[in-house]
């Protein structure tokens, strides 16, 4: 499985644009970059998350489908690496490992509907201070104007 980040403006996702087949939907995500001084302090940080998709046991479709939107939005934030596999099971190690003594988590796709998937990382994200108006691209300047941007990852 590869990972394929794929960015749609706000009009386009509200027209219906979507991943090209053979890709298929994993996620999407909206994000305001807002002026500088108007941060809002996540309920789970970076190092939070991390330490939640370690403990989250495998075995229960509601609580894989939580493991598997936790370990893309940690793949998004940049935290994991996402490493070529086969099958519908994720690998992932943390950036900045090598990856020859790299320890690898294996998170499997749970096969979620796309409501259900909307509504985990919807959840998701309110936990990590990302409610569709929080997340800063990296690069983005400090002051610039707020404006809206909406992404989706795609796997292909």
């Amino acid at each position: 499985m590869v990972l394929r980040r794929v960015d749609f403006s706000l009009p386009a996702w509200q027209g219906g644009a979507r991943p090209v087949s053979p890709a298929r939907l994993i996620g999407s995500w909206r994000a305001t970059v807002h002026a500088a001084g108007e941060r809002v302090k996540p309920v789970l940080d970076d190092q939070a998350m991390l330490d939640l998709l370690e403990q989250i046991e495998p075995g229960e479709t509601r609580r894989d489908g939580l493991r598997y939107v936790l370990a893309l939005m940690l793949v998004r934030r940049r935290l994991l690496v996402a490493e070529p596999s086969r099958g519908e099971t994720l690998v992932l190690r943390r950036r900045g490992e090598a990856a020859e003594i790299a320890v690898r988590v294996e998170v499997k796709d749970p096969g979620l509907d796309e409501a259900s998937l909307t509504n985990l990382i919807a959840e998701l994200e309110q936990l990590a201070g990302n409610d569709g108006s929080g997340e800063e691209p990296s690069g983005a300047s400090p002051k610039a104007p707020a404006s809206a941007a909406t992404g989706t990852g795609a796997v292909q």
